[in-house]
């Protein structure tokens, strides 16, 4: 069972590569930069701390308006970047990762 778990994240971790070379692709067609290795860490950060507002929000904690919208909004955000994490954990080993 384990074997098929370690294929599985090598599988998650080569897709994430893709969609991070794609990301780059479409920065640079844009005239924006390519991501540094902590671009992806930090903005996955950044939409969980938006997400984390948006909970207070819906539990009166903090003034937000329109909290139910902005909390969908926010966790599509966080589950649409979930790809980042495994990019993040294996920008060290990219080069060696099959393509």
């Amino acid at each position: 069972m384990v074997g098929s778990h370690a294929m599985e994240l090598t599988t998650l971790q080569v897709r994430a590569v893709e969609i991070a070379e794609l990301y780059d692709r479409y920065n640079e067609a844009a005239g924006w930069s390519r991501w540094t290795t902590s671009g992806p860490a930090l903005g996955f950060a950044a939409d969980m701390g938006l997400l984390a507002k948006a909970v207070q929000g819906m539990d009166n904690r903090r003034h937000i308006d329109d909290a139910r919208a902005r909390l969908g909004h926010q966790l599509a955000d966080c589950l649409g970047r979930s790809w980042s994490s495994p990019v993040a954990t294996t920008s060290i080993w990219a080069p060696s990762l099959p393509r």
